[in-house]
C-alpha cells in the first residue's frame, strides 16, 4: 500500500516541482477522498523515475522534459477515473444541451461566436498568405537546390541584381558548384494576328526549364539548337495561355504563332501549376510566353545587365560552399575583362529567399500581430465562460447533490465552450475564404508568389486546430476552475463567494492582459499610419492626379523610318491632346513609378575618362515633347524636348537636377556634353528630381534623350503614353485607345494604369501593413473594451447589496458613479503601463518598416494610450452610471 501522503522530494528541481504541482490540479477533478491517495501514487512514480535518471548519466533537460509530459498523462487518467469511460456519447449529449443552453442566450452566444470568429478568421487567412507566400515548396524538382545569381559593386551587394549573359555563361562553363545555369530577361511581345494582345513574357537561356526542374505539359521545352544566331524563332507558352487562346488544343505544339510580326514555332506548353520564380514580372504578372537569345552570349555586350541569373547546386554542395568559387570565377573575369568587370562580382542567395526578400519579416511580424487579436478574442471570450458558469452555480450544486460527478459537470461546462468554438471556427473559415483576395489586391505588387495563396488543406487543418485549442485553453480551464472546486456552494454562501471572488481576480487579470496586448497594437498601427501619411507626403516630382498611362506595343512602327514612325507618334499625341479634358500629351519608353531598372553608363566628356569599374550610371529615358510637361516635372532651367530636336538634329538631353550635381557638381550643366549609347548629347535642361521607384527610395540621376535621336528604345519601337488633364483623364482609357486604333488598328495597347495606381504599387507593402494592422488593432480595442464593460458589469452586480445600503444611508448617486468608476480606472491605467513597457521593446520590430517616424514616437505613444484610456473609462462608466440608478428596496429584498 502507498503512503496516503504524498512523497516530498528533499531538494527537487523545477521541473518535477512542476509536475507534482500539475499532478496537484489534476486530481481535483477526483472525489475529495480518492484524491490523497492517487496524488501520492503518481508523485511517486514522478519521483521513481527521476531518481532513476539521476543515478544513471544524470538528468538532462530533454530528460526532465519527459518527466513533465508524463506528468501531463496524469490529467488524462483523472479525467477518465472521473467520467467512468466518457465517450462520444455523452459529448453528442451535452453538445446537443450546451446548443439549447446557447440558443436561450442569444446575445451572449452571439458576442462569444463573433469574438472568435473574428480572431480565427484573420488568423486563418493571413496564414493563407504566409504559407503560400513563404512555406509552400516550388513545383519544381528538388527546389532547395536553386540559387539566384545576385550581380552587384563590390561592397553593395544590396544596390543591383542583374547580371550580364556572357558572364552567367562562362560562370556556367568555369564554376564547377552547379549542375546548370540560366538566364532570364525581360521580353514583352504582342500577338500580331487576330486580336491584338500583348504579352508578358521573358527570354530565357535554352536550359531554363531544365534547370528549374519542370516538365512539359504538351509538346517539349527548348534544345541547344534553338539559342543563338541563327535558330529558328521559338517559344513555349503557358498552360493559361495555351487555354485562354488556342482552347487547349493539344496540336498546337509544332505549329506557328504570329509574335511581332514574326512567325515562331510553339515547342511546347508548361505544367497548369507552373510558377515563375518571380525574377521578372509584369506589375506582378507572370511570363505567358518564353524565347530564346536570338544572339551568340560570346558576341552580346558584357557591360549589358539586364539579365536575371539562376543555378542549379551540384550534388553534395550547398550555397557556402558555391559561394567561394562564384567568385574567384568573378575575379578571373575582372582581369580578363576589366572596364565591363573590375568592380563587379556575384553573390548566391537560395531562390526561396531571393524571391521572398523582406517580405519574410513583414509576413511574421503581422501574424504576431493577429495572433495577438486572437489572444484578446480568447480572454475575452473565457471572460464571457468565466461569468456565464458563475451564473448557473446553483444549476451546477443542483446537478451535484443528485449525483453528477465533477468530471460529467466540467465536460458538460465546456460542451458550451466547445460548441461556441465550432461554430466560430466554422465562420472563421469562411472569413478567411472572403478576405484573402482582398489582402492581396491591397498588397498590390509587394505580396510575391500571389499565385500560390489559397485557403487549403493544411490552413483548414491549422484553423481546426486552433478552434480545439480555444475550446480547451479558455473554455475548459475555466471549467474545471469553478466546477472543480470543494464543496460546490451557492454564490452567496461564504465558499460560494469565495470561488466568485477568484473568479472575478481572474477575469480582471484577463482584461490587463487585453488591454496591454491591445495598446502594443494600437501604437504599431499609429506608428504604420503615420509612416504611411508620410510616404504620400513625399514630393514624388510628378503629378499624381488626372495622369494617364497607355503602354503601346512597337510592333506596328517596326518596319517604318525614323521619319514615318515620327509622323505617327506626333499625330497620335496630337489627336489624343484634342480630346475635351485633355491638357498635354506626351510618349516615353518607361514612365515613372513603373518597376524598371535601366541604368546605363554616362561619360561627361569634359571630364578625364573613368578608369575600369569607375564609370557611373544614370536612368535613361527616351522620351518624345510633351513628355515631360504631361508628368508636370517641373523645369528648373533651361528648356525641354521639343519636336525640333529630331533625328536630324544635333544631340540633346533633359537631366535630372540628381545628374546635374552627380557629373557638374555647383556649376551650371546646360551645354555640357555627355556619352551616352556611344552618342553625344548635350543638355538642354535640367529638371527637378522625380523619385522614379517610389517614395522610399531616393531618386537618382535621370536622362531624358529626344525619341528621335535615342538609338535602342526610341522612335523605333513602342512607348508609353503619358496623359494629363482633368480628373476625367484617368477614366478615359477606352476614348484613347479607340483614337489609337482609328490611325493603326494593329496597334496593341496594354497596361492602362492612372498615375495614382502606379504609385499605389509601389506602396503595396506599407499599405497592407498598415491597413491589417490598424483593424487588428480595432478588433483588439473593440474586443477589450467589450472585456471592461463585462467586469465592471460583473463588479457592479456583485456589490448590488453594498451599493444599495450606501444610497440607502444617504450616499448621492455620484458616490456610486465614482465608486465604480475609480475600479475601473485602476484596471485600464494598470493595463496601459504594462502594455506601454511591452510597446516600448515590441515597436523596435518595425524599426525597418516606418518611415519617417522613430519607432518609440512620444507622440504615437501617448496619442495610443490616450485613446484606449479614453474608451476605457467610456466602457467603465456605462455600468456605473447603471449602479447609481439602484433601488436600494429592491437591493436589499433581492439578497
Amino acid at each position: 500500500m502507498l503512503s496516503p501522503t504524498p512523497p516530498t522530494p528533499e531538494t527537487p528541481d523545477r521541473f518535477v516541482r512542476f509536475s507534482i504541482r500539475f499532478v496537484g490540479a489534476a486530481s481535483r477533478l477526483l472525489p475529495s477522498a480518492d484524491r490523497r491517495a492517487w496524488r501520492a501514487e503518481w508523485n511517486a512514480e514522478i519521483l521513481a523515475a527521476h531518481d532513476r535518471l539521476a543515478r544513471g548519466r544524470g538528468v538532462g533537460t530533454l530528460d526532465r522534459l519527459r518527466l513533465v509530459v508524463h506528468a501531463v498523462g496524469s490529467l488524462r487518467d483523472a479525467w477518465y477515473l472521473t467520467t467512468h469511460g466518457f465517450g462520444l456519447r455523452n459529448l453528442f449529449q451535452d453538445l446537443g444541451r450546451a446548443g439549447r443552453s446557447l440558443r436561450s442566450r442569444p446575445g451572449f452566444t452571439a458576442t462569444a461566436v463573433v469574438t472568435l470568429m473574428l480572431g480565427i478568421g484573420a488568423n486563418t487567412a493571413l496564414l493563407g498568405i504566409v504559407r503560400g507566400v513563404l512555406l509552400r515548396p516550388f513545383p519544381y524538382d528538388e527546389p532547395d537546390r536553386l540559387v539566384q545569381l545576385i550581380g552587384h559593386r563590390i561592397g553593395e551587394p544590396g544596390r543591383s541584381t542583374n547580371v550580364s549573359y556572357p558572364n552567367l555563361a562562362d560562370i556556367e562553363s568555369e564554376v564547377s558548384a552547379f549542375s546548370g545555369v540560366a538566364g532570364i530577361s525581360a521580353w514583352q511581345p504582342a500577338f500580331t494576328e487576330g486580336a491584338p494582345e500583348v504579352l508578358p513574357g521573358a527570354t530565357v537561356s535554352w536550359d531554363y526549364f531544365d534547370v528549374l526542374g519542370v516538365r512539359p505539359a504538351a509538346g517539349r521545352f527548348f534544345v541547344p539548337d534553338e539559342e543563338g544566331e541563327g535558330r529558328t524563332p521559338t517559344v513555349v507558352i503557358s498552360h493559361g495561355l495555351w487555354t485562354r487562346r488556342f482552347g487547349a488544343d493539344p496540336d498546337l505544339p509544332g505549329s506557328s504563332v504570329l509574335l511581332n510580326n514574326e512567325a515562331y514555332v510553339v515547342a511546347g506548353v508548361t505544367p497548369a501549376d507552373f510558377e515563375g520564380p518571380n525574377l521578372v514580372t509584369y506589375n506582378g504578372r507572370q511570363p505567358e510566353v518564353w524565347r530564346t537569345p536570338y544572339f551568340d552570349a560570346v558576341d552580346w555586350f558584357r557591360s549589358g545587365r539586364s539579365w536575371r541569373g539562376v543555378a542549379r547546386l551540384a550534388d553534395g554542395v550547398d550555397v557556402d560552399g558555391a559561394q567561394p568559387e562564384v567568385r574567384a570565377a568573378m575575379a578571373r573575369l575582372a582581369d580578363a575583362y576589366p572596364e565591363e568587370n573590375a568592380d563587379r562580382t556575384m553573390t548566391l542567395a537560395p531562390l526561396r529567399d531571393s524571391v521572398v526578400g523582406d517580405t519574410r519579416t513583414a509576413l511574421y511580424v503581422l501574424m504576431g500581430a493577429v495572433g495577438l487579436v486572437l489572444l484578446v478574442a480568447c480572454v475575452n471570450v473565457a471572460n464571457l465562460l468565466t461569468g456565464r458558469m458563475l451564473e448557473r452555480r446553483e444549476e451546477l450544486l443542483v446537478r451535484s447533490s443528485m449525483g453528477a460527478s465533477r468530471g460529467r459537470l466540467v465536460t458538460h461546462l465546456f460542451a458550451e465552450s466547445l460548441a461556441i468554438a465550432l461554430v466560430g471556427g466554422v465562420l472563421g473559415v469562411a472569413l478567411a475564404y472572403g478576405t484573402v483576395g482582398a489582402i492581396v489586391g491591397l498588397a498590390g505588387q509587394w505580396l510575391p508568389r500571389a499565385d500560390a495563396i489559397e485557403v487549403d488543406a493544411a490552413v483548414l487543418a491549422f484553423s481546426a486546430a486552433l478552434a480545439g485549442g480555444t475550446a480547451i485553453l479558455f473554455g475548459l480551464l475555466p471549467a474545471l476552475r469553478i466546477a472543480g472546486s470543494t464543496p460546490l456552494s451557492p454564490v452567496g454562501g461564504s465558499r460560494g463567494g469565495e470561488i466568485a471572488g477568484r473568479a472575478e481576480r481572474l477575469r480582471r487579470g484577463l482584461v490587463l492582459a487585453q488591454v496591454a496586448t491591445t495598446l502594443v497594437l494600437v501604437v504599431g498601427a499609429g506608428l504604420l499610419l503615420q509612416s504611411f501619411a508620410n510616404l504620400h507626403g513625399v514630393d514624388l516630382g510628378v503629378q499624381r492626379r488626372g495622369v494617364l498611362t497607355l503602354e503601346m506595343h512597337g510592333a506596328a512602327w517596326w518596319d517604318l523610318e525614323p521619319e514615318a514612325a515620327e509622323d505617327r507618334y506626333r499625330e497620335v499625341l496630337e489627336r489624343i491632346e484634342a480630346l475635351p479634358g485633355v491638357m498635354v500629351a506626351g510618349a516615353m519608353d518607361v514612365v515613372p513609378l513603373s518597376d524598371n531598372y535601366s541604368c546605363d553608363g554616362v561619360t561627361p566628356l569634359d571630364r578625364p575618362p573613368p578608369g575600369p569599374g569607375e564609370g557611373r550610371c544614370a536612368e535613361v529615358r527616351s522620351v518624345t515633347p510633351g513628355a515631360l510637361d504631361a508628368l508636370d516635372a517641373r523645369l528648373v532651367t533651361g528648356r525641354g524636348i521639343e519636336w525640333r530636336d529630331g533625328a536630324d538634329a544635333a544631340g540633346g538631353m533633359v537631366i535630372s537636377a540628381a545628374m546635374a550635381e552627380m557629373f557638374w557638381p555647383g556649376e551650371s550643366a546646360i551645354g555640357k556634353s555627355a556619352l551616352i549609347h556611344s552618342d553625344t548629347f548635350a543638355v538642354l535642361g535640367v529638371v527637378a528630381d522625380i523619385r522614379h521607384f517610389g517614395p522610399e527610395t531616393p531618386p537618382g540621376p535621370m536622362a531624358f534623350l529626344p525619341a528621335s535621336q535615342e538609338p535602342w528604345n526610341g522612335i523605333a519601337r513602342g512607348l508609353s503614353v503619358v496623359v494629363r488633364g482633368d480628373a476625367v483623364v484617368e477614366s478615359m482609357g477606352d476614348e484613347i485607345r479607340a483614337v489609337i486604333n482609328s490611325i493603326e488598328p494593329r496597334i496593341a495597347i496594354s497596361s492602362i494604369s492612372p498615375m495614382g495606381d502606379l504609385l499605389a504599387g509601389t506602396v503595396g507593402g506599407p499599405r497592407l501593413r498598415a491597413t491589417l494592422l490598424a483593424i487588428f488593432a480595432a478588433l483588439a480595442l473593440v474586443l477589450a473594451l467589450v472585456g471592461i464593460a463585462g467586469v465592471m458589469a460583473q463588479a457592479v452586480s456583485r456589490r448590488r447589496r453594498e451599493i444599495g445600503v450606501r444610497i440607502a444611508l444617504g450616499a448621492a448617486p455620484g458616490g456610486a458613479i465614482s465608486l465604480v468608476l475609480r475600479d475601473g480606472v485602476r484596471l485600464t491605467s494598470v493595463g496601459l503601463a504594462v502594455g506601454l513597457l511591452a510597446a516600448a521593446a515590441l515597436t523596435r520590430l518595425l524599426e525597418s518598416f516606418v518611415f519617417g517616424v522613430s519607432p518609440l514616437e512620444p507622440r504615437v505613444l501617448a496619442a495610443g494610450c490616450l485613446l484606449v484610456f479614453t474608451l476605457g473609462v467610456l466602457c467603465s462608466w456605462l455600468p456605473a452610471r447603471r449602479a447609481a440608478r439602484i433601488d436600494p428596496v429592491e437591493a436589499l429584498r433581492a439578497d
